[in-house]
């Protein structure tokens, strides 16, 4: 069950989500209370009116993935992929970008954005991005007064643009504390906001490996 700030831009367009003044604690502990306990039946009611564009754009992804060998389809439930990562790269290429066009077509009148990004073509909910929850854990933390002392942020598409874009601004706001240490990587060399890149997804799992191990250690008290 989605509960939002009345006052982003999206609101409008969930009409499934139970809005809610932020600033009123009593209406944000209604809002949480009720989303709780609300009866199944109307859950799936609600789930339905913000994902209905889901029925107009599935089917027009599975056209294209029965003209394109080795293309799929993911339902990432907030989000819809198509993938054509295991196909042949030239004729992929020509078909995401008509998928492209037919599914913003098709979708005109419906609070979604359709995006390309490496090898993908992505539809999801309007206002929703990495970039926008990156920004809300940060300042989350801030309201907590717990300052971010340690960032790392890995992407491989367009679709983390964003994200970088905020990590690279938090340096300079207060979310973070003033010896914070923040790493944007992006996989493989290419031009984007992203200070530092990997290879590969080889190089990602030793990567996390190492950070898992360092963790462990237990450092002397000075």
């Amino acid at each position: 069950m989605l509960v939002v700030s009345e006052f982003i831009g999206c609101s409008p367009s969930l009409s499934g989500a139970i809005r809610v003044n932020p600033w009123d604690i009593d209406a944000v502990a209604e809002a949480m209370y009720f989303a709780l306990l609300i009866p199944e039946a109307e859950k799936q009611l609600r789930h339905e009116k913000h994902y209905s564009w889901k029925q107009i754009a599935e089917p027009v992804m599975k056209l294209y993935t029965k003209t394109t060998d080795g293309s799929t389809i993911e339902d990432k439930e907030t989000s819809l992929v198509w993938s054509y990562e295991d196909a042949d790269p030239d004729f992929g290429y020509c078909q995401a970008k008509e998928l492209l066009d037919h599914l913003e077509s098709v979708l005109v009148n419906d609070p979604v954005t359709v995006k390309s990004g490496q090898s993908i073509v992505e539809v999801e909910p309007q206002g929703v991005s990495k970039g926008l929850v990156a920004q809300r854990l940060l300042s989350t933390m801030q309201e907590r007064g717990k300052l971010v002392d340690f960032v790392i942020y890995i992407g491989d598409d367009r679709s983390d643009e964003d994200m970088f874009k905020v990590i690279s601004n938090s340096m300079e706001g207060p979310s973070l504390s003033f010896n914070a240490q923040v790493f944007a990587c992006t996989v493989g060399r290419k031009p984007n906001k992203a200070k530092y890149y990997l290879d590969d997804t080889v190089e990602i799992v030793r990567l996390i490996k190492g950070l898992a191990s360092v963790s462990q250690q237990v450092l002397p008290f000075s």
